[in-house]
């Protein structure tokens, strides 16, 4: 057999080898390529996973350190106002009786210097007293004389002009006397006496501070008083207002639940005294959650998480 002549345009063996292996290695480098690159995108995504982890560890601290010290705030503040209720309401008490003895001993020399005579004066005097009011119309002045005879009893006409020494609390203590005495003795101070609300509803007894100043020249002395009770509640309502304008972070805010279940400050600011609802204060799914936010805060407080869908 003749052997075939070479064809002049195909490339000799080695070289079509030698292709051959040239493509092979630039797969092979290519796959490599590939393979480190995967690696290096599976080793970035790992790295911005741990770090995103370690950010958001460090956010919820951050959070949980903001919220306790928020809360810490509000819990100092009431505390605050609780320890100083009574002395607040003396010192209220206190003031509006002397801003009102003043007066009424500057109108009564006015007019006894234009002549006019005591019996007149001192009804002149008794007139300007009767309209004022304190606390919502819950406080008034009251004007005695030093026999025990009701001058002036705005919010009980009636009784003006009846002796009341014979007067006394739902225990026993006799308070026309008790203020004529400490009046007598020091010219002005504090009394407490008890007395149930007619529009409370129970036999229980209120205690109501007093304070009295002697007006000598008028032979009488003039007071007021608040319930006690009464006053908590204004303080209590002050308060929760004050705290409803707080906020922190980005819209964070603080509710209130009161010892009775009541919801008293929502989060969206709003004072009142609803019952408590999970759709208030907690996320709608969230079994049980009510007992155990209240579980928490009977145990003295702590951190109480739930999912919250928006």
């Amino acid at each position: 057999m003749r052997p075939q002549p070479a064809d002049p345009d195909r490339p000799p063996r080695a070289f079509r080898l030698s292709s051959v292996f040239l493509v092979s290695l630039i797969v092979v480098s290519a796959l490599a390529v590939s393979a480190a690159g995967a690696l290096w995108v599976v080793g970035d995504i790992v790295g911005f996973r741990s770090t995103a982890a370690e950010i958001r560890t460090r956010y919820e601290d951050f959070a949980r350190q903001r919220l306790e010290r928020e809360v810490e705030r509000a819990v100092a503040y009431i505390e605050f106002r609780i320890a100083s209720l009574e002395g607040e309401l003396r010192t209220r008490l206190e003031e509006r009786v002397r801003r009102t003895a003043e007066s009424s001993e500057a109108l009564y020399a006015e007019l006894n210097r234009r002549g006019m005579g005591h019996d007149a004066a001192l009804g002149s005097v008794l007139s300007m007293l009767r309209p004022i009011r304190f606390d919502d119309g819950r406080g008034y002045i009251f004007a005695t004389t030093l026999n025990g005879r009701q001058l002036l009893y705005p919010t009980a006409a009636h009784l003006e002009g009846a002796v009341l020494l014979d007067l006394q609390d739902a225990r026993g203590n006799y308070v026309v006397r008790d203020e004529i005495e400490l009046v007598r003795r020091q010219g002005s101070g504090f009394a407490t006496g008890f007395w149930r609300k007619p529009d409370a509803g129970t036999d229980m007894a209120h205690a109501k501070i007093t304070f009295v100043q002697g007006l000598p020249g008028l032979d009488l002395y003039i007071g007021t008083g608040e319930y006690l009770d009464d006053f908590a509640a204004d303080v209590r309502r002050s308060s929760l207002q004050r705290l409803s304008r707080i906020r922190f972070g980005a819209a964070e805010s603080l509710f209130v639940i009161d010892a009775e279940t009541r919801t008293v400050l929502l989060e969206d600011g709003r004072v009142g005294e609803a019952p408590l609802e999970a759709s208030q204060v907690l996320p709608a799914a969230a079994p049980g959650a009510e007992g155990r936010l209240l579980s928490a805060a009977a145990d003295g407080g702590g951190f109480f998480e739930v999912v919250r869908h928006r």
